[in-house]
């Protein structure tokens, strides 16, 4: 099969009179392409993310536009038995016209759409040019005009009808997101020419030979791989016979292959399931298996468990007679094995160091490509036809001598699928615990009623009681990532787009956001459902960074009433993706929509009783059925939160999954995680502002109040700023200016989120993941993020590099801030003590000393002393209750230190009161700076130390610190910018500085 990429030469028109009075004549662009990175591009619209432009860049989508370009076909392509024209991303109300006949409709962002143009090409004259039109459709006009007919509920921060069209919600909208719900055709457009057959699809399965069981994980002698693969016949086939060949080449190198039995397209083969929109075009479908052993396998682990060791698969489809595949069709190898038709490769049947390179020395946007744009064999082409972007490269990096040929070198494929997998068993632990005794520092629990009656139930702000019948205690039930036979703690983040103008996510741009994941620890990601299927880029990232996948299909907080057309849509959609993405290693669970249960549970985003039924149906019947048969070795989980379905308290305590929004929304106080014993929290957050850098890249001087109408327009929760104050008058004194609020911000989400994490890895085995709302930003906002739109470090971002550490020294302290946490209260005893633990995420027991000292505000000890302490692997060790109760709160603060083999491993201070009410000294911060590294020397003790520069952002090893008197260096990391590319923010200007918590007010 060859593919030819229709990238060039393609305008774009917007239809009808429009906000910025943008002529209907066609606009020079390129495909991938969006309507909003067109005409940014074009200097025809301001950018929608710079102070209120947003209100205007959403009235345009309320206009039609047309994509259009020509192409040529030569006479091989009409020789071909099918051509295919293929869109992998149109977004999304479609018309599809070639030569002004209409092909068919898209309706939906996740699929790929294909349309059989052979009977239309076949009979042309060679120097035919063809004109290809696509008319995007309004989607702001759809929705309204749909909702209107059938009403459904929603998110109230998103425009209303949104659920009605199969593209991503938050693009109309969210509590962190503009209104910008552009339209384009957002990934390749291509003619695929197939003769005889295609791969439509290939599943790897694994069966691992456990040598032993441990409790560091399953030590595995073989891995059996299954690859079953389905071959699309063309109608034209006849009486063709074909083998599936398979090859692995491991990370070393190593080359293992097997073939399948023979097929025939007469004898074995039945109508095609086909996913992708063809109809009436005759396919057929038959199912070939290889199976191949890997002896000693390399296994794949989450970040921080093992290595993510690849094994690079590649399956052919070859002719067994010959006569389907001559050397006229474009042979990967010739008779003799030299190389022919296979771009980068080498006459001697090596690969190029270059692969998918052009002539003049340039790499394609489409490894593989020719220089004319054919590409040949389509090598790295995947489920949905997507290029690798590495064709022929081994896991490891390197490119194979001689990659996937076939036996003696004789075989002429027609098709290729290829893909990076890991070796691992991966599954969600949900086994009773009918014994289970809880550590015995877990106390004031709240009751976890929650048999589905006679229950409150929260949801951020909300509660609804339930009082038909008496509840009960529901038994426990573990809920952990179980990889390689070993429960692990899951830490990270949710995931959202990257960017409203999809065109600007790349591999680049993903790569430096999940490495900045990595490097803060996280192990686990969490993809929600209010978004799109991401590029394949991002899984390969994820794989290679060893960030497990919970990956959420694309619903979320809103109700969707079943049709015909719209199950048979979303199914499609669902087998799709399923189908593209299952063999990444870091797949670990699929769910069925975000929060939908809870919100149909407590009665709100539910406008029929058919809505309700229909939810059933959807999540636990029809998307459970097509995981089952398309990735049966994957856990499904019907929503999130969840008890397991049924609308039986999702978000109860001691089952499941929960989103814990009692600090936040419910305006708790930090210590309230304590009072929970949450099996594994897949969403929990606080908000903060960006940096100041951030700010004035997207506002004027003028705007820089929190208060102002730009401010709030980047300020998506209309609560948001309220609860950021109030809980800042609970914790630090009125901060001076602008800047000082905005830092003071960052401090309140890194220690909200802190106080929740350290809480729940001190009780490993009670609970077991805590993913944090949210990693990333789509647009520049107030958010509830750890890196802004741009790239930068909050100051959360940097506590998270802390507290996931795989060795954690963390602190409950009791005092003030959780027993009198007003002044104004009736005086009465409170209890002034520290409980010290160390977490172990390790497969080795940790031995270490640990030092302990209260301090005055100059640094100076009031009492000391040590502790040593053994913390077994995978687990925690509790360290003697320290009774502070002689020491004033407001005048002495502990801090804490681990030392292994004499290196200093976790620390940290804690205070016995709001740190307002703490008697700070000026630490009379200095900064000295001497190549990569920047010394800060304090004369006093200093809490939540920031180093930065006036004009730009810094990114350091380590920041936002508690430093006692003394001196402290961290080295300068190059920067990165997410939005300039890999190399941007590198070079950092303006004067250092250092402030701290004592700097938050004008001291008198």
């Amino acid at each position: 099969m060859t593919v030819l990429c229709l990238k060039d030469n393609w305008t774009l028109t917007v239809l009808g009179e429009n906000v910025y009075n943008i002529p209907n004549t066609p606009i020079e662009t390129k495909v991938p392409s969006t309507v909003y990175g067109t005409l940014l591009e074009r200097g025809l619209m301001p950018d929608p993310y710079y102070r209120d432009n947003e209100l205007a860049a959403t009235r345009l989508m309320e206009n039609d536009f047309a994509y259009e370009t020509t192409f040529t076909l030569d006479s091989e392509d009409r020789e071909a038995d099918r051509l295919f024209l293929r869109f992998d991303g149109i977004d999304t109300l479609a018309d599809v016209y070639l030569d002004g006949e209409l092909l068919g409709t898209a309706y939906n962002m996740n699929r790929v759409w294909e349309y059989d143009i052979t009977a239309r090409v076949k009979d042309d004259e060679a120097d035919r040019v063809y004109h290809l039109k696509v008319v995007l459709h309004s989607p702001t006009c759809y929705i309204s005009q749909e909702n209107e007919e059938c009403p459904v509920g929603g998110s109230t921060d998103a425009m209303p009808g949104f659920s009605h069209l199969r593209k991503a919600a938050c693009m109309f909208g969210w509590d962190w997101g503009p209104r910008l719900p552009d339209a384009g055709l957002f990934r390749e457009v291509t003619v695929q020419r197939v003769k005889t057959a295609r791969i439509a699809q290939v599943y790897i399965t694994q069966q691992h030979e456990i040598a032993e069981r441990t409790a560091r994980g399953n030590r595995v002698s073989s891995v059996r791989l299954t690859a079953d693969a389905e071959i699309e016949w063309m109608p034209e086939a006849g009486d063709a016979l074909l083998k599936l060949a398979v090859y692995v080449t491991g990370p070393d190198g190593i080359l293992l292959s097997a073939e399948s039995e023979t097929v025939s397209a007469a004898a074995d083969s039945a109508p095609s399931g086909n996913l992708t929109g063809l109809s009436g075009s005759g396919l057929r479908s038959s199912h070939v298996r290889a199976e191949l052993t890997v002896s000693d396998p390399q296994l794949w682990w989450p970040n921080g468990y093992g290595e993510q060791p690849l094994y690079r698969v590649e399956a052919l489809l070859v002719s067994v007679q010959g006569a389907c595949g001559g050397a006229g069709e474009n042979p990967r190898w010739d008779a003799d094995g030299e190389d022919s038709g296979n771009p980068g490769q080498e006459a001697g049947g090596k690969v190029s160091e270059n692969p998918g390179q052009e002539m003049g020395g340039v790499a394609c946007e489409n490894p593989g490509q020719e220089a004319g744009g054919r590409v040949s064999e389509n090598p790295g082409q995947e489920v949905v036809g997507v290029a690798c972007e590495n064709p022929g490269q081994e896991a490891g990096g390197k490119v194979s001598e001689n990659p996937s040929q076939y036996a003696g070198g004789t075989a002429h494929p027609l098709d290729i699928w290829q893909k990076c997998i890991g070796l691992r068993t991966m599954t969600v632990n949900t086994d009773p615990l009918p014994e289970e005794t809880w550590d015995a520092h877990l106390t004031d629990q709240a009751q976890d009623l929650d048999d589905g009656t006679d229950v409150v139930m929260s949801h951020g702000d909300r509660k609804v009681l339930m009082v038909d019948r008496k509840g009960e205690k529901l038994p426990g039930r573990n809920f952990a990532f179980e990889v390689n036979g070993l429960q692990i703690f899951a830490m990270g983040a949710d995931y959202i787009p990257e960017d409203n103008i999809l065109t600007r996510q790349t591999r680049e741009r993903t790569d430096m956001l999940l490495a900045s994941a990595q490097e803060a620890h996280h192990n686990c990601i969490r993809i929600w459902g209010g978004g799109y299927f991401p590029d394949d880029f991002f899984y390969d990232v994820c794989d290679e960074r060893g960030l497990v996948i919970w990956h959420d299909f694309m619903f979320a907080c809103a109700s969707y009433e079943l049709s015909d057309a719209f199950e048979a849509n979303v199914s499609a959609e669902i087998r799709q993706n399923i189908r593209r993405l299952r063999s990444h290693p870091s797949i670990g669970l699929w769910c069925g929509n975000n929060e939908m249960e809870t919100e149909y549970e407590m009665k709100f985003s539910v406008k029929s009783k058919k809505q309700f039924y229909d939810y059933i149906r959807l999540y636990e019947y029809i998307i459970p059925k097509i995981v089952e048969q398309e990735d049966p070795q994957t856990f499904y989980w019907p929503s999130s939160p969840s008890s397991g379905g049924n609308f039986e308290n999702s978000n109860a305590e001691n089952v499941g999954d929960v989103h814990y929004w009692g600090v936040w929304h419910g305006n708790e106080p930090f210590t309230a995680y304590r009072k929970h014993h949450y099996r594994f929290l897949s969403e929990f957050g606080f908000q903060s502002f960006p940096a100041l850098q951030t700010v004035r890249r997207f506002t004027e001087p003028r705007d820089r109040n929190v208060y102002s109408r730009v401010m709030e327009l980047h300020q998506r929760n209309t609560s948001a700023n309220g609860k950021i104050l109030n809980y800042l008058s609970q914790t630090y004194l009125y901060p001076r200016d602008f800047d000082q609020l905005l830092y003071c911000s960052q401090l309140l989400q890194a220690e909200a989120i802190r106080y929740g994490v350290e809480h729940f890895r001190r009780f490993r085995g009670t609970c077991m993941g805590t993913v944090v709302w949210q990693l990333n930003d789509i647009w520049p906002v107030a958010s509830w993020a750890s890196l802004d739109y741009y790239g930068n470090w909050k100051a959360l971002h940097y506590a998270e590099k802390r507290m996931f550490a795989p060795v954690l020294l963390s602190c409950e302290e009791h005092g003030e801030i959780d027993q009198k946490p007003f002044v104004n209260t009736l005086p009465r005893p409170i209890d002034l003590s520290a409980d010290l633990h160390v977490a172990n995420e390790t497969r080795e027991p940790v031995s270490g000393i640990v030092k302990w000292a209260l301090r005055l505000p100059d640094s100076s000890v009031v009492r000391q002393g040590e502790f040593e302490v053994i913390a077994p692997a995978y687990g925690g060790a509790w360290l003697p209750h320290l009774d502070c109760n002689d020491i004033d709160p407001l005048k002495v603060h502990l801090e804490y230190r681990l030392y292994v083999d004499g290196t200093n491993v976790s620390s940290g201070t804690t205070l016995f009161c709001a740190p307002k009410h703490y008697g700070f000294l000026d630490p009379e911060l200095r900064v000295c700076v001497e190549g990569d590294r920047v010394t800060v020397t304090a004369a006093n003790y200093a809490k939540s130390v920031s180093v930065e520069t006036e004009t730009g952002i810094l990114r350091l090893d380590d920041n936002f610190v508690d430093m006692e008197a003394g001196s402290r260096t961290f080295r300068i990391l190059p920067g990165r910018d997410f939005t300039e590319g890999e190399d941007a923010a590198a070079e950092v200007s303006g004067a250092y500085r250092a402030r701290s918590v004592y700097d938050i007010s004008d001291h008198v």
